[in-house]
């Protein structure tokens, strides 16, 4: 049997880079009714912005300029509003989308990874009543911004000392664990795209599904050098794969 962590990050706003993005917007548009499709064009891996460059005329115009995801965006994140309460901040909303979003899929992944290996894994952060208790805590009581988003004046920038996220989690570990360990600060799990995808461009360019799924120059662009547009590239290079397999 293994444990996993899953849960901690969505349930204690563990994700520095979104949570201080988030900040910075609540605090210009304390207000906004357009979370969702901020959530969006923050989260995808390619932004709607980008898409009708990217997508052939007839596939966008299929799409409706992303129209139904950004409907159904907006009403999840309405949602979450509703959750949080007429009490919470304006980023209680936007973290319980994190967590909505976020968490299926990663359990999901899990579960599919562990039952391929015949491994019973538990994941003792993503549990009910865990959740109710930290949807309970004030947002500062998880998450603490940086000095120098809400320094008023000046041009320094402060340092910040200890990882400002998961902060109650990490309160409860003082003593538990080493030092080291409970002010480690967050690190990913970085994959290889880069490497993966800088031989790919030669299947991109030629892929039928591809020329007719994208615009020439834009799968072209990506072709060229898909190790820097790694992002553009691997969803293209599935996409193109899926449909030349099925399509082809």
């Amino acid at each position: 049997m293994t444990l996993s962590g899953e849960g901690a990050d969505e349930l204690l706003a563990g994700y520095e880079g979104p949570m201080d993005a988030l900040y910075r917007l609540c605090a210009d548009r304390p207000t906004d009714s357009r979370g969702g499709e901020f959530q969006l064009a923050t989260t995808s891996w390619v932004s709607p912005m980008d898409k009708g460059g990217l997508f052939s005329a007839f596939v966008w115009d299929a799409l409706e300029g992303d129209r139904f995801l950004l409907s159904e965006y907006a009403r999840i994140f309405e949602e979450c509003v509703e959750e949080a309460g007429p009490h919470a901040t304006a980023i209680d909303a936007h973290a319980r989308f994190l967590r909505r979003m976020n968490l299926s899929g990663l359990l999901q992944r899990l579960d599919t990874a562990t039952m391929l290996a015949s491994v019973e894994g538990r994941t003792p952060f993503a549990d009910v009543e865990l959740m109710r208790v930290a949807e309970s805590f004030p947002m500062s009581v998880k998450y603490e911004p940086a000095a120098s988003l809400v320094a008023v004046g000046g041009g320094g920038t402060a340092v910040v000392r200890e990882p400002r996220t998961k902060r109650c989690l990490r309160e409860v570990a003082r003593g538990l664990v080493p030092e080291e360990v409970r002010t480690r600060p967050k690190a990913s799990f970085p994959l290889p795209f880069q490497a993966w995808l800088a031989e790919e461009g030669g299947r991109l360019v030629e892929s039928p599904f591809a020329r007719t799924l994208f615009q020439r120059p834009a799968l072209e662009a990506v072709a060229f050098d898909p190790a820097r547009h790694w992002n553009y590239a691997w969803p293209m290079l599935n996409l193109a794969r899926w449909g030349d397999r099925w399509f082809g």
